[in-house]
């Protein structure tokens, strides 16, 4: 009989989190199990489209504390027989960790978070974690946090990085590059490219704060910046590409399905993150065998080795990310070199499977 598992999240929005949430449910149905993913919010009809393959439910709760949810929850958790529920956000760690307690069953709970908020020593926290049967961190950098800063014991912990399907990923040939030059428009320009959601913490100010020292030894660089934003992440960025007078060297490309076709059209990925709990699309610029600028904060470190799959700055150093980035510019050998490491890094340390398969053995080991 098929054990059936329920993946309890707040809400999926666009990001890392939500395509490893989903990506996680189909390698674990494709290895037997029966699985629910189930929204305490509103579930957008593009994950909906996107993943028709996983079962996906709402099973809304009332804002702030509601302690009514716990009971939804625990006969769902009977009427449905769910032996394992597995607890993505800290609304979820709560509601779904008394829940397990009332019906008798494992709760596993996967710490995504960037902010450091979430990992500082607050009762709040301190009691989710001990409401987990496991904790799963994302890096060795949250692991770090979690036993620091939360004491949740070693022998509660699990590390489980992300992971890419390679299928998904591959490697232009330069007549493939020359076609994609002409279909996006960019001509002979040079360039960088940064993927992610236009909040402060992905630190696209200190690109484009590095930008004007890179555009007087590469004068036909273009920055494209791929992610979404509130109105003011737009404000601010705007104003600082009009106050830099940039408008001829950056493009904010929003919300894009074609993230591999600029993965492969670009020199380097860049993205000097002030904070990160893991950090995928790094993974996913390997995949692609590109080199990486980027920062030495959380999960970050665990993917680029210094100076060999990409450079590490300090965060929010705008003059050493400039450095960085013309240093990679000047020489097509050491993006070469550094690209085809990344993609070897990539394909050892952070596949889809490998994820997925360290899930099963875990699961396999709290399931009764």
């Amino acid at each position: 009989m098929q054990k059936h598992i329920l993946i309890l999240v707040q809400g999926l929005e666009k990001g890392g989190r939500t395509k490893r949430i989903a990506e996680t449910a189909q390698g674990l149905i494709e290895s037997g199990y029966q699985l629910t993913v189930v929204s305490m919010t509103p579930i957008p009809e593009w994950v909906k489209l996107q993943h028709q393959q996983v079962q996906l439910q709402e099973l809304p709760r009332q804002p702030k504390l509601d302690l009514g949810y716990v009971l939804t929850l625990a006969k769902f958790i009977k009427a449905n027989n769910i032996a394992l529920l597995h607890a993505h956000c800290e609304a979820s760690y709560f509601y779904g960790g008394l829940a397990g307690l009332l019906a008798g069953i494992p709760v596993v709970g996967t710490y995504h978070r960037s902010e450091l908020k979430y990992f500082q020593p607050t009762l709040k926290n301190r009691l989710n974690t001990w409401l987990l049967s496991k904790v799963v961190a994302i890096s060795n950098d949250r692991m770090g946090l979690l036993q620091r800063n939360l004491k949740v014991p070693a022998s509660k912990l699990a590390l489980i990085h992300g992971g890419v399907d390679l299928h998904n990923y591959r490697v232009y040939a330069p007549h493939e590059i020359t076609e994609l030059r002409h279909k996006l428009a960019i001509g002979e320009r040079r360039v960088l490219l940064s993927v992610g959601h236009l909040g402060e913490i992905k630190g696209h100010d200190y690109t484009l704060q590095a930008l004007p020292a890179v555009i007087q030894q590469f004068p036909e660089v273009l920055l494209m910046v791929a992610g979404d934003g509130a109105t003011e992440d737009y404000a601010r960025l705007q104003s600082l590409i009009a106050r830099l007078q940039l408008q001829s060297h950056v493009k904010l490309l929003g919300q894009t399905s074609n993230v591999i076709e600029w993965l492969n059209v670009c020199e380097v990925f860049v993205q000097p993150s002030v904070e990160e709990g893991f950090g995928l699309v790094f993974v996913e610029a390997g995949a692609c065998s590109k080199p990486v600028v980027a920062t030495a904060v959380g999960g970050i470190k665990d993917i680029i080795v210094d100076q060999q799959t990409g450079l590490l700055v300090a965060p929010r150093d705008a003059s050493g990310l400039a450095q960085a980035l013309s240093k990679l510019l000047a020489s097509s050998d050491l993006r070469h070199h550094m690209g085809q490491a990344a993609q070897q890094r990539v394909s050892s340390s952070f596949t889809l499977a490998a994820m997925v398969s360290k899930y099963t053995q875990l699961f396999s080991q709290l399931i009764r």
